[in-house]
């Protein structure tokens, strides 16, 4: 070999002399560069980024959604709301009857207080499955009456049959009529026929007028 070979070859003596350092730096910098994306053992490996229809869809806002009582029908009742006084057609205070919305207009609420001591409460709402309206009245007597019906010549007029309380084998109609008046009053007939609206026997005749 001449000396121009042997001076090119390197040198396996020179080499072991090189630092530690250095050396360390040269067999990092010889090694495969190991791929960003490509996971270390044990890593769980990167998910890929969403793409316009991986991305969920978004949710309508409040605004966009429309409340769920607010057809007109739910409306129909509105006329009978506020705080009245009642009396009967010789002009005495047969009570007071307090009529409000509930769950956001979605229910009416009657509370009722007679002069003679009589207490009562309704709920009333529009059922839009079945196109009715329906009442369910209670009172400090025990007793329940379940009405349905609809508006009928501008007037709220619901029935319903429950058992007589003076002979429970006999099945009585009770039809009730609210009357919105021009003047802002409104009046309520209630009725109840033993033979299924054949004949008819009044059970109340109130006019309301609103609460001073």
């Amino acid at each position: 070999m001449t000396d121009r070979a042997r001076a090119l070859r390197p040198d396996r003596l020179t080499l072991s002399r090189l630092p530690a350092a250095l050396l360390a730096l040269l067999l990092f910098l010889a090694a495969p560069v190991r791929l960003a994306a490509e996971p270390q053992e044990g890593e769980q490996p990167a998910a890929a980024p969403e793409t316009a229809s991986d991305a969920p869809a978004e949710s309508p806002t409040a605004a966009d959604k429309t409340p769920p009582c607010s057809s007109p029908e739910h409306r129909q009742f509105d006329f009978w709301l506020g705080s009245w006084e009642v009396r009967r057609p010789d002009g005495a205070l047969a009570g007071t009857n307090r009529i409000e919305l509930l769950y956001d207009g979605c229910a009416l609420r009657e509370s009722w207080k007679g002069t003679s001591g009589s207490v009562g409460t309704s709920l009333n709402l529009y059922d839009a499955a079945r196109g009715v309206w329906h009442q369910t009245w209670v009172d400090g007597q025990g007793g329940l009456l379940l009405l349905e019906g609809g508006m009928e010549g501008g007037a709220m007029v619901m029935r319903g049959h429950r058992p007589s309380q003076q002979d429970p084998a006999v099945e009585v109609l009770h039809e009730i009529r609210w009357e919105p008046l021009e003047d802002g009053r409104v009046r309520q007939l209630w009725r109840a026929s033993k033979d299924d609206g054949e004949t008819w026997q009044t059970l109340f005749d109130g006019l309301y007028s609103p609460a001073s």
